[in-house]
């Protein structure tokens, strides 16, 4: 099976969507191509979403850069605005990830009460948090993408 890209939501593939969830992923979208389809948080540390996008059956968000009580809160709300534009589970790629503490953890945490989630690309630091903690459980690291859509792909 082919991978897909981390910068790229997967083609060639439709999934069926309501026309209003439609709509409002669209408009999220449009949102995003504005700031050339990232959105950061402005933070000294870098922090941010690389992408936020629709990959097949699942919402793709990438985080990137060093997360800690300062620079979660407005990627915490960025990430509620995304998860009301769409229903679909969510995927994480930590692949840029640079420093996280409990703070980006429990928004994590926040969204798999909401809806399936998966982790890919995690790092070290982030497996060790997971570790720690013992929450690997409730959020899975999966090798790629493939993977979490096939994991959670059923769960639309």
């Amino acid at each position: 099976m082919r991978q897909h890209s981390f910068n790229e939501p997967p083609t060639g593939r439709h999934w069926p969507m309501s026309n209003s969830s439609k709509d409002v992923e669209l408009s999220f979208l449009e949102r995003m191509e504005e700031h050339g389809g990232m959105i950061a948080s402005g933070a000294p540390t870098g922090a941010g979403i690389t992408r936020s996008v629709p990959a097949g059956p699942v919402w793709l968000i990438g985080l990137r850069g060093h997360f800690d009580a300062d620079s979660v809160q407005p990627v915490r709300e960025q990430i509620s605005e995304a998860l009301a534009a769409t229903g679909r589970p969510v995927v994480f790629d930590l692949s840029q990830l640079a420093f996280c503490d409990s703070q980006l953890l429990s928004v994590l945490l926040s969204v798999a009460v909401r809806r399936p989630v998966a982790l890919i690309g995690c790092t070290p630091p982030m497996q060790r948090l997971l570790e720690i903690t013992g929450t690997g459980h409730v959020l899975p690291v999966l090798p790629a993408l493939d993977d979490a859509i096939a994991r959670l792909g059923s769960e639309v």
